[in-house]
């Protein structure tokens, strides 16, 4: 199992406008600062929408009399929503601006005074439009600002310093107070692959180093990735017996019934005190996490509730079985029709042939005639539409290829070329007069690429014609196959050294 580690679940929604993030650690050729003219500006205070108290936010407006062409627009702030556990700080921003067209906006976050920068840029589709935004890893025990600003491509005379039309100062004057559990470990119980006859699952232990007993209890739930539908959750009240030392252990947190190689979201919602405030299921920390894979099978495209992976086959005197594991629980639909999803089998041969069938999802095999297989055959587990491939599978004849001819009538020349990444058992070399009579045999041919040259012991006339048979075995996925190739050939028909 693989899982990736988030803070927080980014989260950004926005309304008529297009956006850019810049993470910026120096100075940028255009500076934003609230302007050194910014006189009377109207002060305005904000409430924490968030769980924590004592939390000063202070917004600023410049007044309209000293706006110039770079600040001819209105800008606010609301829904100002910051958690000092996780250290993010998410807050809409809106904007009013009747010369949008050739205009680019910045929403900006710092530290006061600090030159390094997290920078938002978007362009507007209407005159009147907003957007939401997080800033992650603000420690408000230092005073934080966020700046609004804009560069309009119609003024012809830009300057340097971008002036904010709207700022924001954030600061928790209740930090020194505050403390927070912090993440110690996390272990992983399960394998890269499991058996084709379990269903796959996910167990994983999470420590936590809680200094202070903040949390009183946890919620794990479980997402599916794809569509980030809750799939399952747990609710763990925390007493002693979870402790050891200061560290919470939450251990084998198990998840069953699936999908194989499949992205997962494990988010963990903890309740508590931070010294100031109660917090009631604050989202903590989210995962991402793969489920393992089937060993040996032949898997691509997987949902949570759809898929269908070929696990391995089996020769049957003519017939091959071929098994499968598969789930679909009718959740998944076309998004233009609204047609449930249906998972066909397409099998493609060597000849040029091919066959679709509906999967069984009540059955685990289906079969195919060996004598089709053996020469090579391709097989596909598509859904109706072929838009995703949940399985894919080939096996392969690995043929091998040969060079021989009539050096003079008594050695003849003999090459296995190096095209098969597969190569040859045993090799056995025949050569047949034109009567089909068979004059002489080499058996324990090198069975690696090169040459060698064979020398002849039966005598062979100039103006007949010979068939050299190479006969020769290789190990394929169904086993040992047996392949042969022919050559005519003339002993003045080809050059001689």
């Amino acid at each position: 199992m693989k899982f990736r580690y988030f803070i927080f679940l980014v989260v950004i929604f926005l309304s008529s406008c297009t956006s850019n993030d810049e993470m910026l650690n120096e100075t940028p050729s255009q500076t934003i600062e609230t302007p050194e003219d910014n006189t009377n500006p109207s002060i305005s205070y904000l409430e924490n929408v968030g769980y924590a108290s004592g939390i000063l936010i202070t917004q600023y407006d410049m007044p309209s009399n000293q706006k110039l062409l770079q600040r001819d627009f209105d800008g606010s702030y609301s829904d100002v929503n910051y958690n000092p556990i996780t250290q993010t700080l998410s807050l809409k921003a809106s904007i009013t601006d009747k010369y949008f067209r050739n205009a680019t906006y910045y929403l900006v976050g710092r530290y006061v005074g600090s030159k390094s920068e997290e920078r938002k840029s978007f362009t507007l589709y209407t005159s009147i439009a907003s957007f939401s935004y997080t800033f992650y890893g603000v420690d408000l025990s230092r005073e934080y600002e966020i700046l609004l600003a804009k560069v309009d491509a119609d003024n012809l005379n830009p300057t340097i310093v971008l002036d904010s039309v709207c700022t924001l100062t954030l600061y928790d004057e209740q930090h020194n107070q505050r403390y927070y559990p912090t993440q110690n470990d996390v272990i992983d119980h399960n394998s890269l692959f499991i058996n084709n006859d379990e269903i796959p699952f996910i167990d994983v232990s999470l420590l936590y180093n809680d200094t202070q007993s903040s949390i009183t209890s946890f919620e794990v739930v479980l997402y599916n990735d794809y569509d980030k539908k809750a799939i399952e959750s747990k609710h763990i009240d925390i007493d002693v017996s979870n402790y050891d030392g200061s560290i919470i252990s939450l251990n084998h947190l198990t998840f069953n019934n699936l999908s194989p190689n499949t992205d997962y979201l494990l988010q963990l919602r903890i309740t508590g005190n931070d010294g100031i405030d109660d917090f009631n299921m604050v989202t903590f920390e989210t995962f991402i996490i793969t489920t393992p894979s089937y060993e040996n099978s032949y898997m691509e495209d997987s949902f949570h509730g759809l898929f269908a992976v070929i696990t391995g086959f089996e020769v049957n005197g003519d017939d091959v079985t071929f098994s499968y594991v598969s789930l679909n629980n009718g959740d998944y639909v076309y998004a233009d029709t609204s047609e449930p999803i249906q998972m066909n089998v397409y099998v493609s041969y060597s000849n040029d042939t091919n066959e679709t069938f509906l999967l069984d999802m009540e059955s685990n095999s289906f079969v195919l005639p060996y004598d089709m297989v053996k020469t090579g055959v391709s097989i596909y587990i598509f859904d109706a539409r072929r838009d995703y491939t949940f399985s894919h599978m080939s096996i392969q004849t690995c043929k091998n290829a040969f060079g021989v001819y009539f050096h003079e009538t008594s050695r003849l020349f003999y090459e296995l070329y190096n095209y098969s990444s597969v190569l040859p058992n045993y090799v056995k070399l025949e050569i047949f007069d034109s009567n089909g009579v068979l004059i002489e045999t080499f058996t324990d041919l090198p069975c690696v690429p090169g040459s060698i040259f064979l020398d002849l012991t039966a005598s062979y006339a100039s103006n007949e014609d010979y068939t050299i048979i190479i006969t020769y075995e290789v190990n394929t996925l169904i086993g040992p196959l047996v392949h042969s190739a022919s050559y005519p050939l003339n002993p003045n028909g080809y050059p001689l050294n």
